[in-house]
């Protein structure tokens, strides 16, 4: 490392073995080390041979600084983009593209959905990055498309001295003789392996003894592989189709060794790094002129502009059987390839014409164009004629055309490399800039490696034809204007467009009771007026049993639309409250845990068959508790357009494995506090995504009465009030022993009102007022009418009925057995904190009982903290904020917290 000079580090969701990104990452690092820059790799998904090779990519957090440039190389979804994102460092985000879902459809879904998250993220990135290069110019039109300002074009590096492998005489026994089809590649759908199966059916009639041979794995692709075979078998052609698998790098160099033509016919190339091979070996190369393989192929090798098979047979023949034009091909191919040495990458200078707004120079492959595409060209008519090649629609003018958008291509990546190598070992190099400047240049990585960045850059131009200076430039790094559309709002901020969000719950209505349900309903009507909101819950009222109350279908609740689906089964409360302490105190295997999600339910599989059917009419998912079937199914349906909000806090089902991955698939997660949020971070290492310490809000009743309250259930002195589910699991029978055995010991006839559902057995006794579920204005006079809220609850993640009384002005005594509620205490100053000392509690209900200036004072600072963090307007703004951060492509989706008041009074404990 030369002193003085930035790290320049790389980081990479997949670092694989004879994979292409990642013999690009290591030929990158190698280059750049060359040139005195401290340069590491960081990955996801390291290989097992390469583990010593690169570092977890969370590691990079210890050598992230803004002085560093990073290059993270862009191929599909993943939690490694969202730690990009909030890095400090100068961004340079290498694309080597997204294979586009529909592709994987029916062939692996996981895949499908991680392409599918992969454009989403590629869209958030465009607000953050501050120079984007694809690996090919039809790449950079698709980061220019995606709202990226700063584009360039830097091709792959390919280190041929691993392509020196002595030939594996296994395979030259087993293949010699007749002509040999190579095509090389991931068994993957957007490769057409069944068009390669096709073309070779009408190439065998030409050739009957030769051979297909592809060679690439079929890991998670299997049953797309079992398609190929049984259409080669089909065809009757499965004798003669080699499908090699993976292989060595010794192995692959003996197939291309022994290769008499290399065929390309996928549908969907960013670059195709097996082109240059095949040329560096001397293969003709025919290929599909589809996506990037235009820009890699330039003027070499046979382009062709449909898949007719039976033209492609004879156009393979024609380049086998004419050595003629065989050896015009490889000559071309030969030129080609010295574009794409290391050397000439790092060394291109600024060009001098623009093609399509891109700057591009000269041909280097001199004469193909001239003698070597009349040779192609005409080889190509005569094996087609069946068709009027007078037709400027016809094969030959797209030929032509095709031909004619080579220069920009190729030359696109001499611009490219030059704006990312050539300035970090001479930062006064001036190169083009692809961003709308026109003819004028900037010091591009320069500007990274040496000026600050701020929201926007001056740069000083220069004419690219002549010396003379010009006005400066501003370029605008980010833009506060969402690109899917928005209008000018009040204030400094833009109104963003109507999303249309599905709300995931398993419970849902005015009469529920549970606090993530309340949640839900609370947030999807405060949202109603600015985006359309649809609930998808199930028919159930009883967390229980889960049986059907509820019709099925549409309704509307206060504005809501609410779409709910029957349950198939109830749930046996018995049964499964053994078969999970069986599973809680035993080992148990990830097929248990499995059972435990279906027999928890709520078991409602058409709710989660309408996730999958409909995710496409939807913008945003919001998943309400991490807890139940439909978040843990329905979740990783639309991952990349997920937003899980877990209520998550210290219970015996978040220890279970299987929620590990849950809580690391959501493109964003929203928490209810600070506690939630580092205990969620710490249990799944979530740090990595997008994430919002939001709330939710509270809306006191505008005028409770609590003397209707006291004539309601005939109580006329003081009394301490639980309100929520009466459970042991929320340390109910606790709170019930500990006061019952304080009455016991001759204090005043203090009572203990318990509102809410009763869920377990409560003893007979007057000092217990149970009043089972209650409407909400009654809960409302209810709290103004309390000597204290009591709240035993060990497992809280936010704790509604806390919030709600301390707007009434309501002390609270809780538990210190809960971070959530302690921090709601000591942030607040509102109230008092007990844990399981002998004692405790009883003094701190006598303190509230006994000074009526504690109760007066806690109230008031409560009802404070409530007013400036917990009030449903300024709760609105921080979701509004976050959707559009997430949802609208081309914001940055970085960790935020909701902003709030400095720490209140401590809470304080009895002495």
């Amino acid at each position: 490392m030369i002193p003085g000079l930035p790290a320049v580090h790389q980081l990479v969701p997949n670092f694989d073995l004879g994979d292409a990104i990642g013999n690009h990452v290591r030929a990158l690092r190698r280059l750049l080390r060359g040139w005195g820059y401290a340069s590491d790799v960081y990955g996801q998904y390291i290989h097992e041979t390469l583990q010593r090779d690169a570092r977890f990519y969370t590691r990079y957090r210890d050598v992230a600084a803004p002085a560093n440039v990073v290059l993270f190389h862009f191929s599909i979804g993943s939690e490694v983009t969202s730690f990009f994102a909030g890095l400090p460092d100068r961004k340079v985000v290498i694309y080597h593209n997204v294979t586009p879902p529909e592709y994987w459809v029916g062939v692996n879904a996981r895949v499908a959905d991680r392409c599918r998250r992969g454009r989403w993220e590629l869209e958030r990135l465009a607000g953050v990055t501050d120079l984007a290069l694809g690996v090919s110019e039809f790449n950079r039109r698709e980061l220019v498309a995606a709202g990226f300002r700063r584009t360039g074009v830097l091709p792959i590096l390919v280190d041929w001295d691993a392509y020196a492998h002595p030939p594996v005489r296994a395979l030259d026994g087993q293949l010699q003789g007749g002509t040999i089809i190579l095509s090389v590649g991931r068994i993957a759908p957007n490769k057409r392996i069944d068009d390669l199966v096709r073309a070779f059916y009408f190439y065998r009639r030409l050739d009957p003894r030769s051979r297909l041979v592809v060679v690439g794995s079929s890991v998670d692709t299997e049953n797309y592989l079992a398609a190929c075979q049984k259409l080669a078998a089909e065809l009757g052609v499965l004798d003669s189709v080699v499908f090699a698998g993976a292989v060595t790098q010794a192995e692959l160099c003996s197939y291309y060794r022994l290769a008499s033509v290399y065929l390309c016919l996928s549908d969907h190339e960013g670059f195709c790094v097996p082109l240059l091979e095949a040329m560096h070996f001397g293969v003709p190369v025919v290929a599909y002129g589809s996506t990037g393989v235009p820009g890699t192929l330039g003027d070499a090798g046979l382009l062709i502009a449909e898949k007719d098979f039976p033209a492609i047979a004879e156009l393979i023949h024609r380049v086998v059987h004419d050595p003629a034009l065989r050896q015009a091909v490889v000559r071309g191919q030969t030129a080609r390839l010295r574009v794409f040495e290391p050397a000439c990458l790092a060394s291109w200078p600024p060009w001098s014409r623009s093609v399509d707004g891109h700057e591009c120079g000269p041909t280097n492959a001199r004469g193909s164009r001239q003698e070597g595409h009349r040779r192609r060209d005409g080889a190509v008519r005569r094996c087609r004629g069946d068709r009027d090649w007078n037709d400027p629609g016809g094969y030959s003018s797209d030929l032509c055309r095709k031909r004619s958008m080579v220069d920009p291509a190729r030359t696109a990546l001499r611009h490219g490399t030059a704006c990312l190598l050539s300035p970090l070992r001479d930062q006064s190099r001036l190169v083009r800039v692809g961003n709308g400047l026109g003819s004028q240049c900037v010091d591009r990585l320069g500007l990274l490696v040496s000026l600050p960045l701020d929201r926007y850059i001056p740069m000083a131009a220069t004419s690219s034809r002549r010396t003379r200076r010009v006005r400066p430039r501003w370029l605008m790094l980010e833009c506060g204007i969402p690109r899917g559309g928005g209008a000018r709002g009040p204030g400094s901020g833009w109104k963003m467009r109507r999303l249309r969000l599905a709300f995931v719950v398993q419970r849902y209505g005015p009469e529920i009771d549970g606090g993530a349900e309340y949640e839900c309903r609370k947030v999807a009507e405060a949202l109603v007026p600015h985006h359309e909101v649809e609930v998808l819950t199930t028919c159930a009222r009883d967390y229980l049993t889960w049986r059907n109350v509820y019709p099925p279908g549409l309704a509307a609740i206060n504005g809501v639309r609410v779409r709910r689906f029957p349950v198939d089964r109830p749930r046996r409360v018995r049964a499964f409250g053994r078969f999970a302490d069986r599973l809680y105190a035993t080992p148990h295997t990830f097929f248990d845990e499995a059972e435990w999600v279906r027999r928890q339910g709520p078991l409602a599989l058409s709710l989660v068959e309408w996730i999958r059917a409909h995710a496409d009419d939807y913008d945003g998912f919001l998943f309400y508790t991490y807890l139940y079937l439909p978040t843990t199914l329905g979740l990783p349906l639309v991952a990349h357009k997920a937003i899980l909000v877990p209520t998550a806090h210290d219970e015996r089902p978040i220890y279970l494995d299987l929620f590990k991955s849950l809580f690391r698939l959501p493109r964003a997660l929203v928490f209810q506090v600070e506690e939630e949020q580092a205990f969620v971070e710490a249990r799944f290492h979530t740090g990595h995504l997008p994430a919002a310490v939001i709330g939710a809000g509270v809306d006191p009743a505008a005028l409770p009465q609590p003397e209707r309250f006291r004539r309601q259930i005939g109580i006329t002195g003081p009394f301490l009030l639980y309100v929520g589910r009466v459970d042991v699991e929320k340390g109910c029978r606790d709170l019930v022993e500990a006061f019952l055995a304080w009455r016991a010991r001759g204090n005043e006839p203090l009572r203990l009102v318990l509102m809410g559902t009763v869920a377990m057995k409560l003893p007979r006794h007057p000092a217990l007022v149970p009043l089972g579920f209650r409407p909400e204005a009654e809960k409302w006079d209810a709290l103004a009418a309390a000597t204290a809220l009591v709240m035993p609850s060990p497992h809280e993640s936010f704790s509604f009925v806390l919030l709600e009384a301390w707007a009434q002005g309501t002390p609270v005594l809780a538990t210190a057995r809960s971070a959530v509620l302690r921090g709601h205490v000591e942030r607040s100053g509102g109230g008092l904190l007990y844990d399981q000392q002998p004692g405790d509690f009883a003094a701190g209900l006598e303190a509230l009982r006994d000074d009526d200036a504690l109760r007066k004072g806690f109230g008031e600072r409560g009802r404070a903290y409530v007013e400036a963090r917990y009030r449903w307007p300024r709760i609105t703004e921080r979701y509004l904020a976050f959707l559009e951060r997430i949802f609208v492509p081309g914001n940055a989706g970085g960790t935020t917290r909701a902003s709030a008041p400095g720490d209140g009074e401590a809470g304080r404990r009895p002495s």
